[in-house]
């Protein structure tokens, strides 16, 4: 993951794999192994990046309509870590207190203060 995240495949790995905001429904096509829709992945990743990641066995263009994931461990890998980003998050906002603004998506951070705390 070192060497996709270095030589900047992370991310659009990430995104043929469901894992990001950018990711087009119905990339990742059910069943096992993991399979890729061509068009959409298109979407996630440049062409010069997918050859890349053929280029480095991560991908295999066997078919036509979709690519194989070579390494399912890297996909779980990739969850994984999400599920764990997902976790600091959630501490994160518990503790900070993050409140979100009526009106608007964007919340404020308001640092813990266990002297306030005290006096509730």
């Amino acid at each position: 993951m070192h060497e996709l995240d270095l030589s900047g495949l992370l991310e659009p790995v990430k995104a043929m794999l469901g894992l990001t905001e950018i990711s087009p429904r119905g990339v990742v096509l059910h069943g096992f192994p993991t399979l890729i829709d061509r068009q959409l992945a298109r979407g996630c990743a440049t062409d010069t990046q997918i050859q890349s990641l053929v280029e480095r066995n991560i991908l295999w263009a066997g078919s036509q309509e979709a690519y194989s994931l070579i390494d399912e461990f890297l996909r779980v890998r990739l969850l994984l870590d999400a599920l764990d980003e997902a976790d600091d998050l959630e501490e994160r906002l518990l503790v900070g207190r993050m409140l979100t603004l009526e009106g608007g998506d964007e919340g404020v951070f308001l640092p813990y203060d266990e002297e306030s705390d005290d006096e509730r």
